[in-house]
């Protein structure tokens, strides 16, 4: 991703370190961290339906893993609008530093539409793709056991592979090729449907409803939230209204919050021992 937004750059003249920077910082800090969290949500569903799917048995992993992967569609649209709004918000801020926007949304979002499969837009693809790993994954095991279990087939290899001792070398090679074989099978079968489902609620069933995935994108971002945030801030400022300008202290926050003002030296030493802490009390709490 780094690698092809620094070759997208217009040439090394027209660019300088402080662009280079705020790009690298876009690129590595804000999508890295904008990603992670849906990432862990992916991730996080597929072990749920996974393990939920082996507890019911039967045909269940298999209808949970289909669930699954037509549930990662939606969560590559989520992620893409929260880029975009991340997308506006640091761009916002470098113009704000007597700078220039670092990915201007506009243009990058016209050239999608034009040309989509460009190779300078393959980064924005995987980074959105990313989250449907676990999903894929999911697909693959169980596409895999699909395959496997197929009859015929199990009841034949078990046939040639004995209980005790080495398979005879003649029945190796194709007994192999078979397993081999199913498990590709499998790995093809998941990939397949998670293309399709890809594809059918991308592709077909949100713009059906009026929620494609690059209208979305730009509706998102003709609306502006950081800006339109920002504006009503100084509508606030001018009409008088009290803003804290600095962060409140937490003691009367947790206080108010638990009911017990524990906040102190000696009240946190009270409290941390509870948890063996071992926080020293002072000389005046002693007495």
């Amino acid at each position: 991703m780094i690698l092809t937004w620094d070759q997208s750059l217009p040439t090394p003249q027209k660019t300088t370190a402080k662009s280079r920077r705020r790009g690298t910082l876009l690129f590595i800090g804000l999508l890295t961290l904008l990603n992670a969290p849906f990432d862990w949500f992916s991730l996080g569903l597929t072990r749920a339906l996974l393990r939920r799917g082996l507890e019911l048995g039967g045909w269940w992993p298999y209808a949970l893993a289909l669930v699954d992967a037509g549930l990662a569609p939606v969560i590559i649209a989520v992620l893409a609008v929260t880029m975009v709004v991340g997308v506006q918000a640091f761009d916002g801020l470098a113009v704000h530093g007597s700078g220039k926007p670092v990915l201007p949304l506009d243009t990058l979002l016209n050239g999608i539409a034009a040309h989509p499969s460009l190779p300078e837009y393959w980064w924005l693809y995987a980074l959105l793709l990313s989250t449907m790993i676990p999903s894929l994954v999911n697909l693959v095991i169980g596409g895999a056991s699909l395959v496997r279990g197929l009859p015929g087939l199990p009841s034949l290899l078990l046939r040639k592979i004995p209980a005790q001792g080495n398979v005879p070398k003649f029945d190796r090679a194709w007994i192999a090729t078979v397993l081999t074989a199913q498990v590709a099978a499998g790995a093809a079968l998941g990939i397949a449907a998670q293309t399709f489902l890809v594809v059918v609620i991308i592709g077909y069933t949100m713009p059906w409803l009026g929620l494609g995935l690059l209208d979305m994108a730009r509706d998102v971002a003709a609306f502006n939230l950081p800006a339109g945030g920002a504006a009503l801030r100084g509508q606030l400022i001018a009409s008088g209204l009290p803003l804290r300008s600095r962060p409140r202290p937490l003691a009367p926050m947790l206080r108010l919050q638990f009911g017990l003002a524990f906040v102190g030296p000696d009240r946190l030493a009270g409290f941390g021992s509870l948890f063996h802490l071992g926080v020293p009390r002072s000389p005046a709490a002693k007495a």
